[in-house]
């Protein structure tokens, strides 16, 4: 199984698709109207569990299980989107090394789902780090050690900062100040944080395993 969300994009033939992570080590597209599966990328031996994020002709996804073409333990890659996708009753493609844009072997996360704003990419990993990324590159530009690890919790964009709770039930807001980050604040929150933010009507609301904030 997987927990990761779906994304939508409407393409410009006027179909509609969504891209998830599966439990069997893949990134997928599908039909969102018919189902039909359109392509499909492996990227471990187990679960994809963080969604992904688009960056104009890319997938952005990232995973923290073994890697079917490496040693190392996770990784973050961006897929390109194929040019053609099948028409109705037409086999699945199937997308291997040759479709990626770029793969940071140095990331690894359990179900952090990364975050996009103005070509960069903002992801928390195993280690407790949040990272921000050229969305084009896969290029690291800066990154800052908030907690002693990071299970589930994911960062959100609002308000032109990061929120970002942390598996130790710590909160912090981040700025990104272009080449580092700075840390305007953080809360002890009861429980640990597992889920990704919300916002709506001017607040952030964030969900710990005790409470809701």
């Amino acid at each position: 199984s997987s927990f990761s969300p779906l994304i939508f994009e409407d393409l410009p033939d006027g179909r509609r698709v969504f891209y998830s992570g599966t439990g069997c080590g893949h990134i997928v597209c599908l039909d969102a109207r018919t189902g039909q599966p359109l392509w499909r990328f492996q990227m471990s031996y187990g679960g994809v569990n963080s969604g992904v994020v688009l960056h104009e002709d890319t997938i952005i996804a990232i995973h923290g299980k073994e890697n079917v073409d490496a040693t190392e333990i996770g990784r973050m890659v961006a897929i390109r989107k194929p040019t053609t996708l099948p028409g109705p009753g037409e086999d699945i493609l199937l997308l291997g090394k040759e479709s990626e844009k770029w793969r940071n072997n140095e990331l690894e996360a359990f179900t952090s789902t990364p975050v996009y704003h103005k070509g960069r990419v903002y992801s928390t990993i195993k280690t407790g780090e949040l990272l921000c990324l050229r969305a084009d590159s896969g290029e690291i530009i800066w990154r800052l050690k908030l907690a002693p690890d990071q299970v589930h919790a994911s960062p959100i964009w609002a308000d032109g900062k990061l929120y970002v709770p942390m598996f130790d039930g710590k909160l912090f807001v981040v700025k990104d100040q272009g080449d580092e980050a700075v840390i305007l604040d953080e809360v002890q929150l009861v429980g640990s944080c597992m889920a990704a933010p919300s916002v709506a009507h001017g607040r952030v609301f964030v969900q710990s395993k005790k409470r809701l904030y």
